[in-house]
């Protein structure tokens, strides 16, 4: 059986892989995360990756290059980690590229100013 291992403060404890996952899972399920549009990737043309995405999304071509245009734009947010997840793959099917972010920590409102 294989076994994954955690270190804490009462020392070293194992879990199988059904376990760590079954404890990853409940992490991930309490919090939520946003999907945020980074730009385009290589090997297709901007023109075909706004179509693409635009025809996905069911919106004009000129919403997605404005879209693009403002990269790093949040596409959607308040999602699951596994809806987060689901909504890059689409995103990147298209050619887009994308990140998924937890919302926990929201540093965004602050500045170093």
């Amino acid at each position: 059986m294989e076994c994954i291992s955690s270190a804490n403060l009462t020392g070293l404890q194992q879990y199988t892989r059904r376990e760590f996952n079954s404890l990853w899972g409940n992490l991930m399920a309490e919090d939520r995360f946003r999907v945020i549009l980074t730009g385009y990737s290589a090997g297709k043309g901007e023109y075909y990756i706004e179509a693409d995405f635009a025809g996905r999304f069911n919106m004009t071509a000129e919403k997605a290059r404005t879209l693009f245009d403002a990269v790093p734009t949040i596409l959607k947010q308040d999602l699951s980690f596994e809806q987060a997840n689901q909504y890059k793959d689409s995103v990147e099917k298209t050619g887009g590229l994308c990140e998924v972010e937890s919302m926990k920590f929201d540093f965004s409102g602050l500045s170093l100013e």
